[in-house]
């Protein structure tokens, strides 16, 4: 489905083979969410906001600090969100089903890359439940080699997922290497 500015989301891309396994509606609960200390990036957003108005409007120096203090806030709530997302996720062991391998092209929002789309299947509650692990349902890899590497990897050995049981469909990769 085209988004409001006519483009495409990646994930429902119809050239992949293998189908996007969403964890929630588009936009709807759950689709982006700030865990625990993830929240700090808001008052660094709004800090680094003061900051830039004040330099440029005041022309003080004293508005440096508060420039600084939020983009420190920014910066240091990328790991504490990751964190904190990781103790509300278990972990869990998954089966390969099948992978696929793209190149996607450079947008203005995304940019281009190699990227893995896996199938897996893992066992939660009982439930027996399939998902394509990834923000996106692909993970990006820094080539073609490496993403090639990485379905191997997949194929050979145990897979451990960091699954949201709010939200099963909702999972990651343990280890992203090829």
């Amino acid at each position: 489905m085209p988004s409001r500015h006519g483009l495409q989301p990646r994930h429902d891309n119809p050239d992949w083979r293998i189908a996007y396994r969403p964890h929630t509606a588009f936009g709807g609960p759950g689709y982006a969410r700030a865990y625990g200390w993830g929240w700090l990036s808001v008052p660094g957003a709004l800090l680094v906001i003061v900051g830039v108005a004040g330099l440029l409007i005041a022309k003080s120096t004293a508005f440096w600090t508060l420039l600084g203090l939020g983009a420190a806030l920014v910066i240091a709530s990328i790991p504490l969100n990751a964190y904190s997302e990781r103790r509300s996720m278990r972990l869990l062991p998954a089966q390969f089903i099948d992978a696929e391998i793209r190149h996607l092209r450079h947008t203005p929002m995304m940019k281009g890359g190699w990227a893995v789309r896996a199938l897996v299947r893992f066992t939660l509650d009982g439930s027996n439940i399939e998902t394509t692990p990834g923000q996106f349902g692909y993970d990006y890899l820094p080539g073609e080699a490496a993403a090639r590497r990485f379905v191997e990897k997949l194929q050979k050995e145990p897979i451990l997922l960091w699954v949201d049981p709010q939200h099963p469909q909702r999972s990651y990769f343990k280890h992203l290497r090829g």
